[in-house]
């Protein structure tokens, strides 16, 4: 241990090797319960809130950072590496910075615990926002939605139009500084880079899902090549990883829909890209409707013509909500220096796909069913594929 921070009851330590501990006065693993959430959140806040209980619960699988929801009114998130809440901040300020519209796109910012250790630079050890209550996360509602309107219950799902508004807003804050910067900036070769997250998927994949990859193989470089290597659009702090399960849903006071963006930490694979252009959000989002189609076909039990169909006009609505969401903006295609290039997008589309795969291979194998089921609806194999490839079906499971 190099460092310590105490909680009162309980405390943070420090390893040499930057990972953090949430610890009980035993110095065994606090869980929720034992008090040290509600220690972080009276220590972020600066005061005691009224009718202050301290009543914990775990809010359920981050894989990240230490989680406990107090009070059922505050959610406080402990990075489990030195730092790890840093992007998140700023980001929350740059959502601030922009006005009462902006900084409502979020949960609301309770307060910070720092942490300062000499010969390193500040950190937040405990990040503490309010908790939304009675809300769920895209991978429910949009679901759900979809499933109601299949069964006859409900109207066709308006989220992709209201999604699309909201990142056009989302980008235009988070925007703003470069913006006034530069009017352009090169993020590498976007082709190479590409390229790259293919043949790691390739190299990951097996069985069934390697050969549907593998037919698919050459239109899927082919878009690459179509894509310019270096795209245009400002380089600014974009989301990162922008997909609806980012989307918290709950009900505004006029009763209608209320969407939050939530978790600014960045790509879990590529924490280092917190620059990059507005397109990589929004390829990451399209393609995330393809995933909540896969879902949908995995609750039904079947692969559903009706599904496919939606899904590819839900992301044509939210593509030109977002461009809409621009150009009111003064930030599209009509102004001096427009924020989006595209011509990127279905390039970016591929990479997301290839990191679902990558992502479902290393970490969560009951996963790969949806970036398997949507990239075979999205591409059709190339003409002249070699292997003979069975049709994607769903697995056998009525949950995600």
């Amino acid at each position: 241990m190099i460092g310590r921070l105490s909680t009162g009851g309980g405390a943070l330590h420090l390893g040499s090797d930057g990972a953090v501990s949430v610890l009980r006065s035993d110095g065994s693993p606090a869980v929720a319960g034992d008090g040290v959430g509600a220690e972080l959140v009276l220590a972020a806040l600066g005061r005691r809130p009224a009718a202050f209980r301290g009543a914990e619960r775990a809010l359920g699988v981050d894989m990240t950072n230490w989680a406990v929801v107090v009070d059922e009114t505050w959610l406080v998130k402990v990075p489990l590496v030195w730092g790890g809440s840093e992007r998140t901040v700023r980001q929350l300020a740059r959502l601030a910075a922009g006005g009462s519209r902006s900084a409502g796109l979020s949960p609301r910012l309770g307060g910070l615990v720092p942490w300062e250790l000499p010969g390193r630079e500040a950190a937040s050890a405990a990040i503490v926002t309010e908790l939304v209550p009675e809300a769920t996360d895209g991978w429910t509602w949009a679901v759900d939605d979809v499933l109601s309107w299949l069964e006859g219950e409900a109207p066709e799902p308006e989220w992709p139009a209201e999604l699309g508004e909201l990142v056009a807003e989302l980008h235009a804050a988070l925007s703003a500084e470069a913006r006034g910067e530069v009017a352009a900036s090169p993020s590498g070769d976007l082709r190479e880079r590409i390229l790259d997250a293919l043949a790691t998927a390739l190299e990951l994949v097996e069985g069934d899902t390697r050969v549907r990859w593998a037919n698919r193989m050459p239109r899927l470089r082919a878009l690459v090549d179509d894509a310019p290597s270096s795209p245009g659009g400002v380089r600014f702090p974009v989301h990162g990883d922008l997909h609806v399960g980012q989307f918290l849903r709950t009900t505004g006071p006029d009763g209608s829909p209320r969407y939050l963006v939530v978790d600014f930490d960045g790509d879990p694979q590529h924490p280092e890209r917190e620059l990059d252009i507005a397109a990589v959000d929004v390829a990451h989002l399209l393609v995330s409707v393809d995933l909540v189609g896969s879902i949908v076909q995995r609750r039904l039990g079947r692969r559903d013509e009706r599904v496919l169909s939606w899904a590819g006009r839900a992301r044509a609505t939210l593509l030109e909500a977002y461009r809409s969401g621009l150009e009111a903006r003064d930030l599209g295609r009509a102004s001096g220096s427009p924020l989006f290039d595209e011509r990127a997008v279905p390039a970016l589309e591929v990479e997301q796909f290839a990191r679902e795969l990558a992502y479902a291979r290393r970490y969560l194998p009951r996963w790969e069913y949806a970036p398997d089921g949507a990239l075979s609806a999205r591409y059709a194999p190339a003409d002249d594929a070699q292997t003979e490839e069975n049709p994607w079906t769903p697995p056998a499971s009525s949950t995600t």
